[in-house]
């Protein structure tokens, strides 16, 4: 597919704008609800992952993650959300890294991510907060992944087609 330099300006520019929009996404523009939390950060992460590969989709998952954690006063520190948060990055860093994305593989690959992390968030849960909590917000978070995962195949599918794939075709030429 397309290769996109890593360590020029416009490489570190576009990461960067990735990052900012996830930070916005995770940290500001977000819905609360006690111990439910709505957010669509993913989306910024899973472009970093494609863009990048999965290695700098994992350090920038980190990155989005560790600015999190400084300004949310709800935010633990590193742990199993943060491996969670780096997922976003790597999974589709392996899935499409260097090819385009297609419905088929991007809705396999936003389903395994997805229920990785929800895994990894339900261990993070019962940690810190219990088995009550967990169990109280268990149908609410499965409801959610079974909402999220079509509207973030429709928007990954239509940012790809109309802002990423063009900016890496005219980035080749």
């Amino acid at each position: 597919m397309f290769k996109v330099p890593r360590f020029t300006t416009r490489g570190i520019t576009l990461a960067a704008s990735f990052v900012a929009m996830a930070i916005i996404l995770k940290s500001l523009l977000v819905i609360e609800t006690g111990n439910l939390r709505i957010t669509m950060y993913e989306i910024p992460m899973v472009f970093i992952g494609v863009t990048f590969g999965p290695i700098v989709g994992g350090l920038l998952g980190f990155v989005v993650d560790f600015v999190h954690i400084l300004f949310s006063p709800w935010a633990y520190t590193f742990n199993v959300f943060t491996v969670s948060n780096m997922l976003w990055g790597i999974i589709p860093g392996l899935f499409f890294f260097q090819r385009p994305i297609k419905r088929t593989p991007l809705i396999i690959c936003l389903v395994v991510t997805g229920v990785l992390t929800f895994g990894l968030n339900s261990y993070g849960i019962y940690q810190y907060e219990g088995m009550g909590s967990l169990l109280a917000t268990l149908p609410y978070r499965v409801g959610l992944l079974v909402i999220k995962v079509p509207l973030q195949v429709y928007l990954i599918e239509q940012l790809y087609d109309r802002v990423v794939e063009p900016h890496l075709k005219l980035q080749k030429a």
